[in-house]
C-alpha cells in the first residue's frame, strides 16, 4: 500500500499570501501613522505662520477671526486623524475611521486654502498647507 501525502504547494501558498498580506498591512499602517505625525507638526505651523501674516497688516480683524477659526477646525480634524491613525491595531485592515478621519481633514485644509487664496503674501501659509494635505494623502 503506496502512502500519499496531501499537496503542500496551496497550505504553503496560502501562508505566504497571509504573511505578505500582514506585511502590507503593517507597511500601510506604519507610513499613514508616520504621515499622521507629520501632518500634525506641519499644521501647528500654519497657525504661527497666520499669526505673523496677520502682524503683517495683510488683512482685517475679521478675516483674521475666520482664518483662525478655520484653522482650528482644520487642528482638531488633523489631531484627529493622528489619534485614528495611533489607534489602529496592528495586522488588521485599515479601520473605516482612519479614511473618515483623512477625508476630514482634507476638507478642513481646503476651506483655509479657500478663506487665505486672495491674500497677499500667503506663499509660506499655502506651503504649508499643501504639505499637510500633501502628508494627509490629498493630491
Amino acid at each position: 500500500m503506496k502512502r500519499t501525502r496531501p499537496d503542500l504547494v496551496p497550505f504553503l501558498a496560502l501562508i505566504v499570501a497571509l504573511a505578505l498580506l500582514a506585511t502590507a498591512c503593517a507597511t500601510l499602517r506604519d507610513n499613514i501613522r508616520k504621515a499622521a505625525i507629520i501632518s500634525g507638526e506641519v499644521a501647528l505651523n500654519i497657525d504661527t505662520d497666520e499669526q505673523a501674516l496677520y502682524a503683517s497688516g495683510a488683512y482685517s480683524a475679521d478675516t483674521h477671526k475666520q482664518i483662525g477659526e478655520a484653522i482650528v477646525v482644520m487642528l482638531t480634524a488633523v489631531r484627529a486623524y493622528e489619534r485614528a491613525a495611533r489607534a489602529w491595531p496592528e495586522n488588521v485592515a485599515m479601520p473605516a475611521n482612519v479614511p473618515a478621519a483623512m477625508a476630514e481633514a482634507l476638507q478642513a485644509v481646503a476651506t483655509v486654502e479657500r478663506i487665505i487664496a486672495d491674500i497677499p503674501g500667503n506663499g509660506k501659509l499655502m506651503a504649508n498647507l499643501a504639505h499637510v494635505r500633501s502628508a494627509i494623502g490629498g493630491q
